[in-house]
This record gives C-alpha cells, sequence and structure tokens, in this order.
C-alpha cells in the first residue's frame, strides 16, 4: 500500500473517531437558582460554577483551539441560558461589521449556538451575536429554512480586557417547546468565528464535531442527571 493512501485512510479514521467522540458527549444542564441579568456579564454566582466538560477545538479535528474560550448552560421552566467567554488579546483586531440584525453577522467574530428539540436530525434553531450584539436567527425544518420565524431571545455582550463575553437567554418557545422540562434531551453545539488573527480560526464544542448544524451534537439533559444512558 503507498504511503499516501495510507495516511488518506488514517486521516479518515481519525477524522471518524474524533466525530463519533463528539456526538457521544453527554452534560446536563442545571437549573439556574435565580434568573440571570441579561447584561452580557457573566461573573454573578449563576455561572460562577464549572463550564461545560470537555474543550472546544478546530472543527473536525483535535487541534485546540488557539484562544480560550468557556460555556455554561443554564435553564428554568421558561428558558434556556447561555453564557460563552471568548478570550481576545488583540481586541482591536476584532471584526465587527454587522450592525442590522440578521444581515451576515456570521462573517464577523461571533459565537453561535445550534439547539435542536425535535428527532429531525437535519432539524436546528440557531443563535448568533456578534461582539456589536447584533442578532442573526434561523430556523431548519426537514432541511428546509422556516421564512417569517420571528424568535424572542435576548443576548447581551460586554467587553473587558482579557476578551469578550455574551449572554443568552432563549425562550423555550424559540425551541420549539412549550417549557423545560426534567429529562428533556437537547442537541446542542457551540461555535466561534474567530477573526482577529489570520487566518480566520472556527472552533466548536464539543471538540471534534463539523462547524455547523450538522452532526456531533452534544446531548444535553435538563437537570436529572440519572436520565444520561437510560
Amino acid at each position: 500500500m503507498h504511503n499516501s493512501l495510507r495516511l488518506t485512510l488514517f486521516a479518515a479514521l481519525l477524522a471518524s473517531v474524533v466525530l463519533q467522540s463528539a456526538e457521544t458527549q453527554s452534560v446536563v444542564i442545571p437549573r439556574t437558582s435565580a434568573e440571570p441579568a441579561i447584561d452580557g456579564r457573566i461573573d454573578e454566582g449563576n455561572w460562577k460554577n464549572a463550564p461545560l466538560p470537555g474543550s472546544f477545538s478546530v472543527a473536525k479535528s483535535t487541534e485546540a483551539a488557539r484562544k480560550r474560550i468557556e460555556a455554561r448552560l443554564r435553564f428554568d421552566e421558561g428558558h434556556l441560558y447561555a453564557a460563552v467567554f471568548c478570550a481576545e488579546p488583540h481586541p482591536e483586531k476584532i471584526r465587527a461589521l454587522s450592525k442590522i440584525r440578521n444581515e451576515n453577522v456570521w462573517q464577523d467574530d461571533c459565537v453561535e449556538l445550534w439547539i435542536s428539540s425535535t428527532d429531525g436530525a437535519i432539524d436546528y434553531d440557531q443563535f448568533i451575536v456578534n461582539t456589536l450584539g447584533t442578532q442573526e436567527e434561523h430556523r431548519r425544518r426537514e432541511g428546509r429554512e422556516v421564512e417569517g420565524w420571528k424568535p424572542k431571545w435576548q443576548v447581551q455582550v460586554s467587553k473587558e480586557a482579557a476578551g469578550w463575553s455574551a449572554e443568552f437567554k432563549i425562550p423555550a418557545a424559540d425551541i420549539g417547546l412549550d417549557k423545560l422540562r426534567t429529562g428533556d434531551m437537547l442537541r446542542i453545539k457551540i461555535g466561534r468565528e474567530d477573526r482577529a488573527d489570520e487566518p480566520a480560526q472556527m472552533v466548536i464544542w464539543p471538540a471534534g464535531a463539523p462547524y455547523g448544524a450538522a452532526g456531533g451534537s452534544a446531548l444535553a439533559y435538563v437537570e436529572q442527571t440519572n436520565v444520561i444512558g437510560t
């Protein structure tokens, strides 16, 4: 067997192993002790507990993200909350052009959430914010964009010397539920588009997953640990 063929097969096997690992990661979303103040700051008590397990990686790779990024999830009956911190040593290089909702926010430095509460493998609700706080959202069902979707999610961004943070408040209805119940399972991915340095880097949690909605989501269970594996 030629060396080039061996390398190709090895790369394909490694990619398969990485993706399978991402698809089997499970986490529990804790109930919030009090509704977070959605101000972009994630230093209050609700967010001080441990971040999500596992690291962010370059998409479809075992390569670590070049900058620190941490994410946390919480819930109450009516909402899913997310907080994401992105380290940024060169804030003057951040790309932040989009100021109009749903107009190419994803082309800036941004954070993205993909969430699915349905049984459809290609169904998802996507929430994007850039460092200006400009929002973008998409809902896809059975492979098609849902036109006229008007979700009511909120997000605020804050900046500090070490980087920037985004704090999300997503109503249950925005992810297709009437409320969040103990034992509910969501498929979740969290991404960062880092355009402050060249080349731009797309990093993802769970590590090893492809960037975007397709495949590799973590299984996130609402509150109850013992639901996992049942």
